[in-house]
């Protein structure tokens, strides 16, 4: 996917590749002045995001809905590469303005990569320096657009001790998207990020390419990431989708079906489960949606804020 540099969010996708909205993300177009009878759901994260699973999420439920005279509208705000750090300035640019009736949160393995030069934090003034953009749209893989901003994944200059986004830091952006979503009067959900690597290892390249340390401490890791999620997703109104304890330890088979090569994105099948559990949670938790049985009457969103 072709990407354009920008200032803030470091970069987005071209505006003009194929399947992109005018806003820089894979998407359909977003109508800002959202209809009454739509119920708009945000979904901010990486390439697990981007692949689609949203996509789902929204047939899903106006398959269930829709012929009750209400619409669910899913915004997928995604882009590989994306961290914590972009998600917290997604929220702050999107988290009002396009009027969201709930929210969807999922990084992490983008953040607890080992960082290059600077943390994701510290290379903000560098995307903002002359030339930047003009290096960025001669690039085309993820690991060249990544080096652009100086997290080189192999190279003359070895990893620094720490991660992209720091564990604190990590904390800290998950609880100002808490915060922004809490203001908005957004209901939130925050997501584990599931993994095939407990089960089946984590791959090589992963250690060769200098995307982790070693194998060991990347489990070690991911856990712990996991469990900063876990910990800032209390509160009123704010739920978690724990999919790391949800798909990360069933058989090898069903790991094989779920998860593609790496252990981190997901196959068709990963995409649809992922989307039904995403339903689930959705149906279980939002009083609007709880009511289907009975014949769905249309979403008030006093019952959801």
């Amino acid at each position: 996917m072709q990407l354009e540099p920008d200032p803030v969010l470091f970069w987005r996708v071209r505006r003009t590749a194929p399947g992109a909205n005018s806003l820089g993300f894979v998407s359909k177009e977003i109508s800002v002045s959202k209809p009454s009878e739509v119920f708009r759901i945000l979904f901010l994260g990486d390439s697990v995001t981007e692949q689609g699973f949203p996509d789902i999420v929204e047939r899903l439920l106006n398959a269930r809905y829709l012929q009750h005279g209400r619409k669910v509208d899913a915004v997928k705000l995604a882009v590989s590469g994306y961290s914590s750090y972009q998600g917290r300035i997604m929220a702050e640019m999107y988290g009002r303005s396009l009027k969201p009736d709930l929210a969807f949160v999922f990084f992490g393995w983008n953040d607890h990569w080992q960082a290059y030069g600077e943390t994701d934090a510290e290379k903000a003034p560098k995307v903002r320096k002359p030339g930047f953009g003009q290096r960025l749209v001669r690039l085309s893989r993820l690991v060249q657009w990544l080096s652009a901003l100086g997290v080189r994944v192999r190279g003359a200059r070895p990893p620094l001790e720490e991660m992209r986004v720091p564990l604190p830091l990590y904390r800290e952006n998950l609880g100002a998207i808490k915060a922004t979503f809490r203001s908005a009067g957004v209901p939130l959900v925050l997501v584990t990020a599931p993994t095939a690597h407990y089960r089946l290892g984590v791959p090589d390249y992963l250690v060769h390419d200098k995307f982790v340390h070693d194998k060991e401490s990347a489990l070690i890791t991911h856990r712990r990431y996991n469990e900063v999620v876990r910990d800032v997703a209390t509160g009123d109104r704010v739920f978690v989708l724990d999919l790391e304890r949800d798909l990360s330890f069933r058989s090898a088979e069903d790991l094989a079906t779920i998860f593609t090569n790496d252990g981190i994105h997901l196959t068709a099948i990963g995409l649809a489960t992922v989307a039904g559990r995403a339903v689930d949670l959705i149906e279980t938790t939002l009083p609007a949606f709880q009511r289907r049985r009975d014949g769905f009457t249309g979403v008030d969103a006093s019952t959801v804020r």
